[in-house]
């Protein structure tokens, strides 16, 4: 859909450090995407790309609220120990960090650990069955 089209370049904008370029782009997909009533993980992925692209422009108060709002997002459409659950929590902490909010930032880390954990977990599980089922051929 054009809501990822321009998503898509705005992602593109942004990994050149083109900030001003993607955040017009980045909002206009959000605001699409919302109008179709699409609040679900890909309005959360745009979000949270919105916030990196404030980060980058050292606008890390707005970033922070922005993870926010993506955070509440994944944890009300996908399951609490979903990867990019725990990849927000990082970012959050990050942005703790450089806001000096260190407590905040040690609460995130602490809840962003166990995450990771499971999904290292699972993909080397993933890895063994099929590596297992290989062997086995």
């Amino acid at each position: 859909s054009y809501s990822y089209q321009l998503y898509n370049l705005a992602t593109l904008y942004r990994e050149q450090a083109l900030y001003h370029e993607a955040k017009p782009l980045v909002r206009q997909a959000i605001d699409i995407q919302m109008e179709l009533g699409s609040e679900h993980a890909s309005v959360g992925f745009m979000i949270r790309t919105l916030a990196d692209i404030y980060s980058g422009q050292a606008r890390y108060e707005e970033a922070e609220q922005l993870l926010t709002r993506a955070l509440e997002i994944f944890r009300n459409t996908l399951s609490v120990d979903e990867p990019v659950v725990g990849y927000v929590l990082r970012d959050l902490a990050s942005m703790y960090i450089r806001l000096d909010r260190l407590d905040d930032a040690k609460y995130n880390l602490d809840l962003a650990f166990p995450i990771k954990n499971k999904s290292v977990k699972r993909a080397r599980s993933s890895y063994n069955s099929h590596r297992n089922t290989d062997v086995k051929r």
